[in-house]
């Protein structure tokens, strides 16, 4: 590392597109990954919320008949839309009432004949259910439902979804946010909240997680907002429905390797640490390199302020280690617009001001 920049921009080749908006894993047993679309229109005025909670982003929306509102973590790593709902045998602690199925005009259990009920087992009593495990070991489990989900538009007003299927959780284990009231899909799976309501494709922007914007919105279809210099990269094809990459040990091996130029000392990562690479903080220091993500056919460069997450006392680095993936969450896409064209198997991306996307 001699002679070189301080600043000198890491490269790292990952050969996929993947955009993590929080540190969950799915684990779906289903029995079988032939595409099912319930809808093939889609109401393009819909504009939800996304809300920053600490690290993580929220989506807003409604289920039910009359409405009630929900938060559900956005997350591109998910399959299954799921909330806690009552009654419930083991609930996290949650600031919004729990669902409850029975005060809402509309719901029912997933029926035998329905399009996806193909994706969950069935107890001895007819329903069907579903189990979740994620990788920092949260679970959750319940029963799968259907209903109507609204969400904000372009009006101010509410536009309803019906028939949506989704897991009403009465039974989670592990550490969640009283923020949040479940997990919102946004694979390319059957189950997701993508291919159940028809969408091509959608967009979000993440502000800095320290900037005074504390909400941007989610566009759908023809509300999609491109950015100039937009670079493009294909999804890979898996047997799972993820935006796959892996890269992880390589970042891993080339940042201790730059680190422990400076001397500097390795730090425990801790509970609340957003990655497992961890350094005492020296005084005055601020040689953090920057780093290149290199996709098919495009590259994302980021600094700093994306890469590592800084306290008083120690920084970290915001990547995290997933089951053969490389997680690019909330840190690594702020002011970064993306678009997923799920329709064509490709993501496009580029620089943005985030903090401008709220009407």
């Amino acid at each position: 590392m001699k002679g070189r920049s301080y600043n000198e921009v890491m490269r790292v080749l990952i050969h996929h597109s993947s955009r993590r908006g929080c540190r969950l894993f799915l684990h779906l047993v289903r029995r079988d990954v032939h595409a099912v679309q319930l809808s093939d229109h889609f109401p393009n005025t819909i504009r939800p919320t996304i809300s920053r909670a600490n690290f993580i982003f929220t989506v807003e929306a409604y289920i039910g008949t009359p409405r009630t509102k929900k938060a559900f973590i956005f997350d591109l790593g998910s399959e299954l839309i799921w909330t806690q709902c009552t009654p419930c045998i083991n609930c996290f602690k949650q600031e919004y009432p729990l669902f409850d199925p029975t005060k809402s005009k509309y719901h029912k259990r997933l029926p035998p004949n329905h399009t996806l009920s193909r994706y969950f087992w069935r107890s001895s009593n007819g329903d069907f259910m579903f189990y979740l495990r994620y990788g920092t070991k949260e679970s959750a489990s319940g029963i799968v439902s259907v209903e109507t989900f609204s969400f904000p538009n372009q009006r101010r007003t509410y536009e309803s979804i019906k028939g949506v299927a989704f897991g009403c959780a009465n039974n989670q284990q592990g550490r969640f946010l009283s923020s949040i009231t479940g997990i919102m899909g946004m694979s390319k799976s059957p189950l997701s909240l993508i291919s159940q309501v028809g969408a091509k494709q959608f967009s979000y922007c993440l502000p800095p997680i320290y900037s005074t914007t504390k909400t941007t919105l989610l566009r759908f279809g023809n509300n999609v907002k491109f950015v100039r210099s937009l670079q493009e990269s294909r999804f890979l094809t898996y047997i799972d429905y993820n935006y796959r990459t892996r890269a992880y040990n390589v970042v891993v091996r080339v940042l201790t390797h730059y680190f422990n130029w400076f001397n500097l000392t390795r730090s425990p990562s801790g509970l609340n640490s957003l990655g497992n690479l961890c350094y005492r903080l020296r005084p005055g220091f601020s040689h953090y390199p920057n780093m290149t993500f290199h996709f098919m056919g495009a590259n994302l460069g980021i600094g700093p302020e994306n890469m590592f997450h800084v306290t008083r006392d120690r920084f970290c680095q915001a990547i995290l280690e997933g089951d053969n993936m490389t997680i690019l969450g909330a840190y690594q896409q702020q002011n970064v617009r993306f678009v997923y064209d799920v329709g064509n198997e490709k993501v496009l991306f580029g620089k943005d001001d985030c903090s401008l996307d709220r009407g």
